[in-house]
């Protein structure tokens, strides 16, 4: 056929009646003799046409039949593929069963556009992204995106393709994202379908807000936000009921609404799902004929989580059980080589193992470990965005079956998918949602090393747990130098040039670059030496010997699943386990000196009788327990802990190896001081002038001009004095995130939790002293420990002093003063410096210095400076 045939045959049957749309067609229906190419070319466009009026799936197969037959006779003409494939990408996009490799076969034997070169580029690109977004195999996310770029390459701007690809491109990416639980691609989505630059050449009405919602909806349940993802399910609901029945990718859309209705059931009030999308009820034909078997299976499975929430929030055990079957069948709808199958095996297994909680039975064990089994299996490694959760579940169905040695093994497995999760995050708070639960899985996964007096196996457990966000941000700076070392010298470079955080939605090199150093592609875990691998005991014993630390212990609260616990490492000896029956959650109280008694008894007190002497010890305290001054634990004889041992506290033994192995600075006296840059603290402002007087005085000295950009500024200026950074100013911690921490700068500013750790080519400082309030409390999870503290350890400081609670002026600026004292007149260590200030707090007939400043010797007078409020706010991080 002709080109100008080809037009006008399609512009002839468009304007046909259905009617007489219909008698064409019967028209064509006969094999003998065969159709010529005209009468294929016929047939397909009028099929086309009918299932654009229709839906029926039928046409749209037999469409794409008629237009490859037309391969065999002839060349395709142009027109006819301008026309055909964005309508067979469209049925693809509308949950309808498409076969993306006759299209590019149909493409391949199809005439060029004399009108516009790069159309069959344009076409192929679109064909791609059919496959990629309908998860055909032979079009991995990847690949697609990455042939998508290689055609879409020479193609100019304003070319009619470009819009769309790029809005495909997108939504690839999302999806790529989403599979992989990798949160800030979805926020780079939903800010570029946020842009009304993206739909500048006219979609249906609603689809910029209907593509942003979508993106920041799915965005906000994986980051754990329920209430955001609630919100903007709702306003997302009553706009995709409002588009017409055959828009793209309608159906595609209403069956991922449907999914996130059913996992956000659970937190909404009474715990029922809204889901009153349009969609069909009839569970044996949700979405029609011919719909894609992923399709059906989604929406049985979003079914099956809304009524598992319902059965949990309502302990309706009918309920839980209709939810089995729905997960049954949607298990089975699914093709075998669907890259979903893991997760609905998964989910097989948990509303299995719910059922199984309620009425124990062998049948329901056995079917729920097959099920969990299997999702391992398919999951293959940790890299894979539900290793964690499948794993723990093997874990706990293991142990109840009496499978001890199994169930040990797989929730070690287990927690390197928390820190892979963690890992694969972009920034601070991405990072910090995906720890959610890690912490209390080790917890769990721990005791039951306990329970075998497999105490070296519980550290490296305890630790696998905690501080994945800040151990994230601290492997950052090394991941150039890894790649270099194994050879990888381009993509260090790559890595290089844009930070380590591409912008490109498309691009894979975060996701490349961290699988090939975290070792995450077995099943066993992670490698040796790859960048989750948690230290030896080895390791942790080098650490404490260069510290002079005599152990490191955990201090694990107790829970529904175990008692209190200490899990003592000490630097010379065997590890082991110390039980503590007094040691629950923390007691609620105004006043951090009632808390001196308990923390005695439930702790400190055992814990020194079992290692005797004086001892340095390092302690982790997990959950709230990270909010006790240990070192304000008080005897019924009335003395401290703090006056029977050296008191450091640590993140984690990964974190604390890391700080111990950095470099020694010279002592230069210099640094930077910021002193009372609000003007509003005045003996703040003066105990930082003396501090720097006394101590640093080549420091550098910022007030009332003290902004951000000039403090980050110095972090990264690695030329001038490094031994302190002394901050006396204001603090604010707050809960959701890295911004909600805060430092108060000049002129209202504020220097970020996040700003700090984020902030990229930071040089080391000696010590950072945070003469400020509540620095050290995190901001987020208490075991994640995230807080302004924190965020300078990991950044290069080798000494963090901060506090825990609301200081008083004068008892602050006095107990700075000895501390630095004893640190640069003394020459002890900053862990004794910080000890014998408190001492000398504590002991009030104690003689001050001869050089203590006369505005600090009122202070000194004090009778009060022995209350704990007063001395024992400020802890000791790092070296």
């Amino acid at each position: 056929m002709q080109t100008n045939d080809s037009i006008r045959l399609i512009e002839g049957l468009t304007r046909l009646s259905d009617v007489d749309l219909a008698r064409v067609l019967e028209s064509l229906e006969r094999t003998d003799p065969p159709l010529a190419a005209e009468d294929l070319a016929a047939r397909s466009v009028c099929r086309l046409l009918r299932y654009e009026r229709s839906s029926d799936v039928s046409d749209l197969a037999g469409a794409l039949d008629d237009l490859h037959a037309i391969v065999r006779l002839e060349q395709v003409d142009y027109a006819l593929t301008l026309w055909s494939i964005p309508r067979q990408v469209n049925g693809a996009m509308n949950g309808h069963a498409v076969d993306v490799a006759r299209l590019q076969e149909v493409l391949d034997n199809s005439g060029e556009d004399p009108y516009d070169k790069h159309s069959k580029a344009g076409l192929r690109a679109m064909a791609l992204a059919a496959g990629a977004l309908t998860e055909d195999p032979r079009h991995e996310a990847t690949a697609a995106l990455a042939e998508i770029d290689r055609l879409m390459a020479p193609i100019p701007p304003g070319n009619q393709f470009v819009p769309t690809i790029r809005r495909l491109r997108h939504m690839i990416a999302m999806k790529r994202a989403s599979d992989r639980r990798e949160f800030g691609v979805a926020d780079l989505t939903g800010e570029f379908f946020d842009d009304p630059a993206t739909f500048a050449d006219g979609p249906e009405p609603g689809a910029a807000r209907i593509m942003t919602l979508m993106a920041q909806a799915l965005a906000a349940a994986q980051r754990g936000d329920t209430a955001e993802a609630i919100r903007l399910y709702d306003e997302l609901r009553p706009l995709l009921n409002r588009l017409p029945a055959d828009t793209p990718g309608l159906a595609h859309s209403q069956g991922l609404m449907q999914m996130l209705d059913g996992l956000l059931a659970i937190h909404r009030p009474g715990g029922g799902a809204a889901s009153t999308l349009r969609v069909a009820a009839d569970r044996s034909d949700l979405l029609g004929a011919g719909v894609r078997p992923q399709l059906r299976a989604m929406q049985l499975l979003a079914r099956a989580r809304a009524r598992y929430a319902d059965g949990v929030a309502r302990d309706d055990l009918a309920a839980i059980r209709e939810a089995v079957s729905l997960t049954r069948d949607a298990v089975e709808r699914l093709e075998p080589g669907s890259p979903q199958l893991a997760d609905y095996h998964g989910h097989l297994g948990t509303t299995l193992m719910s059922l199984y909680a309620r009425r124990p039975d062998q049948p329901t064990l056995a079917e729920c470990t097959a099920a969990f089994e299997k999702a391992v299996e398919l999951a293959g490694s940790a890299a894979h965005s539900s290793w964690a959760s499948f794993c723990l579940g093997l874990f706990k169905v293991y142990r109840a079956a009496g499978r001890s040695d199994e169930a040990r093994t797989w929730g070690r497995r287990g927690l390197a998918g928390h820190g892979w999760s963690v890992l694969l995050q972009s920034g601070a708070d991405n990072a910090t949602a995906a720890s959610t639960s890690a912490a209390d899985d080790a917890i769990e996964i721990a005791r039951a090393f306990l329970e075998v007096d497999d105490t070296d196996g519980a550290v490296e457990i305890l630790d696998a747990g905690r501080g994945l966000l800040l151990h994230s941000a601290a492997v950052r700076t090394s991941v150039p130098d890894r790649l270099r070392a194994q050879g990888a010298e381009e993509l260090a470079a790559e890595w290089e040039a844009v930070g380590g955080t591409p912008t490109d939605v498309a691009s894979d090199l975060r996701y490349q670059v961290l699988t090939r150093l975290a070792g995450v592609d077995s099943i066993d875990g992670v490698a040796p030496g790859g960048l989750l691998s948690s230290p030896s005991l080895d390791e942790i014993r080098a650490a404490l010997a260069t510290l002079g630390a005599d152990a490191l212990v955990y201090l694990v609260p107790q829970d529904l699943i175990g008692p209190g616990t200490a899990v003592v490492v000490p630097r010379t000896e065997p590890t082991f386990g110390l039980r503590l029956p007094l040691l629950t959650q923390p007691p609620a109280v105004d006043d951090p000196a009632d808390l001196s008694g308990w923390a005695w008894s439930a702790a400190m007190g055992p814990l020194l009788d079992a290692i005797g002497g004086t001892p340095r010890l390092v302690l982790i305290p997990s959950g709230p327990l990270a909010t006790v001054p240990w070192h304000a634990a008080r005897s019924p004889g009335g003395d401290y802990a703090v006056e029977r041992a050296i008191l450091s506290y640590a993140v984690s033994a990964r974190l604390l190896c890391g700080t111990t192995w950095r470099a020694t600075l010279a002592d230069d006296q210099g640094g930077l001081v910021i002193a009372n840059p609000t003007g509003d603290l005045a003996r703040a402002g003066i105990e930082a002038h003396e501090v720097r007087e006394a101590f640093y005085p080549r420091a550098a000295l910022l007030d009332e001009d003290a902004a951000p950009e000039r403090v980050l500024e110095w972090l990264r200026n690695g030329t001038s004095g490094r031994a302190a950074l002394h901050l006396s100013c204001h603090a604010v911690t707050g809960q959701g995130g890295g911004d909600a921490s805060y430092l108060s700068l000049a002129g209202g500013a504020t220097l970020t939790a996040r700003a700090i750790l984020e902030a990229q080519d930071v040089a080391p400082v000696g010590v950072v002293t945070l003469s400020a309030c509540t620095t050290v409390v995190p901001t987020g999870a208490y075991d994640e420990a995230f807080s302004l503290a924190t965020a300078f350890l990991v950044s290069g400081a080798r000494t963090v002093f901060g506090s825990l609670w609301e200081v008083p002026d004068g008892a602050t600026s006095l107990l700075v003063y000895m501390t630095h004292h004893y640190l640069r007149r003394e020459r002890l260590g900053p862990a004794e410096a910080l000890r014998e200030a408190q001492l000398w707090m504590l002991s009030p007939g104690r003689a001050a210095p001869e050089d203590l400043p006369k505005a600090l010797a009122r202070s000194a007078r004090n009778r009060q400076r022995d209350h704990v409020v007063a001395w024992a706010a400020f802890m000791h991080l790092g070296r």
